[in-house]
């Protein structure tokens, strides 16, 4: 596995940008984890990997442009992956303590649900899927605008903000 840190100084500690690799397919060496952070999203550049969080029913895969905002201290473990697999990955704070769980079956635990229930240090698990919002025709809010420098952007309303609680 191989990290780079795209963020020079790491905002000065208070964030952490990585671009993580694997360069082999298949499982990956991994066990039940959580991490104690603030706020953690994991996007898929390219390749995909398969993926078990605590309280989410079976494992799953993500592809490219899917992502998925992880919870502190929700348990979670990489199963396999496909060869070159590229994900980004955004950490508060940049200095985190990850803590192995090897006692905790997955994907038992708390389940998500309306009303609060299944928060984890009080947020929510959010899966993104790239490719059905794609078929759903874009959907949700979208804003569009110039970044200033010649560049121009689009955003899709995803539900990060309100199931981090505004992180």
């Amino acid at each position: 596995m191989l990290y780079r840190d795209l963020l020079p100084d790491r905002a000065g500690g208070s964030l952490i940008v990585s671009l993580i690799r694997i360069e082999e397919d298949g499982e990956v060496p991994d066990w039940v984890h959580y991490h104690r952070v603030r706020f953690q999203l994991i996007y898929i550049v390219c390749g995909w990997v398969e993926v078990v969080y605590e309280g989410q029913g079976a494992p799953f895969v993500l592809r490219p442009g899917d992502f998925v905002t992880q919870p502190p201290t929700i348990r979670h473990r990489v199963l396999h992956c496909s060869r070159g697999l590229e994900v980004l990955e955004v950490s508060a704070p940049a200095e985190h303590a990850t803590l192995a769980d090897h006692d905790h079956a997955l994907p038992g635990g708390r389940a998500v649900a309306a009303g609060g229930e299944g928060l984890f240090g009080g947020q929510r698990f959010v899966r993104h899927v790239a490719a059905e919002e794609r078929e759903a025709g874009g959907g949700g809010e979208e804003a569009r605008g110039d970044s200033g420098a010649g560049a121009s952007f689009s955003w899709l309303e995803s539900g990060g903000g309100e199931a981090t609680a505004g992180v």
